[in-house]
């Protein structure tokens, strides 16, 4: 990232402020003044606050993804949103209560390496995700549960296809790529259509 932000920082002092790059198939418009900056995100904010699209979000998402939605879908996706995170008690003390309860095993198992050096990725990885879950699944998976542990794999796979260029042009994906993406997103929609039926069955 940094070798690419330097040859930006070179492109704009021949091209200008303004500058278009091509990521694969998609044109990426890079602004590298605060003046240019200020005019595109502040005095026209409105008209720049999409994001691009993502092929991978798109397929997964069918175009009803909440980060990336952008016109007039936007606010009434952002206002089911929020309605539906109240339903599940955000910014009542219901959230802060599971969100103490995680903090307080991931702090146990930070006091379980008794001292010794350790990546706290995963750990992070699966707290965050566990909250998520209790909110939304109304489950709290162990963190060594073997499905819990496949799910969160099959998520940081795909963000870390999601974080290369390949993901702005489809048609440069590698076999396995294209493969691992296919696999996540039917795994997380049979995971979830498998809760929805569960929660179906117990109402």
């Amino acid at each position: 990232m940094r070798k690419q932000r330097q040859r930006e920082i070179k492109l704009s002092g021949r091209c200008g402020p303004v500058f278009t790059v091509w990521l694969g198939q998609c044109p990426v418009v890079v602004l590298c003044r605060y003046a240019a900056l200020r005019d595109a995100l502040v005095l026209q904010a409105d008209a720049f606050s999409g994001r691009g699209a993502m092929a991978v979000f798109k397929r997964f998402t069918r175009g009803n993804s909440i980060a990336f939605s952008k016109g007039p879908r936007w606010p009434t996706l952002r206002n089911f949103a929020l309605g539906a995170l109240k339903e599940f008690g955000l910014g009542t003390q219901t959230i802060e209560e599971r969100v103490l309860e995680e903090a307080a095993c991931l702090l146990g198992d930070f006091q379980a390496t008794g001292g010794a050096p350790f990546d706290p990725q995963r750990l992070l990885d699966n707290a965050v995700s566990n909250v998520i879950c209790s909110v939304v699944l109304g489950n709290h998976y162990g963190y060594e549960d073997m499905e819990f542990l496949r799910f969160l794999d099959l998520f940081n796979d795909n963000f870390r296809i999601m974080s290369s260029r390949c993901t702005f042009s489809p048609p440069s994906w590698t076999g396995s790529q294209a493969y691992t993406t296919e696999y996540s997103e039917t795994s997380l929609r049979v995971f979830i259509s498998q809760q929805i039926q569960l929660h179906q069955q117990t109402r």
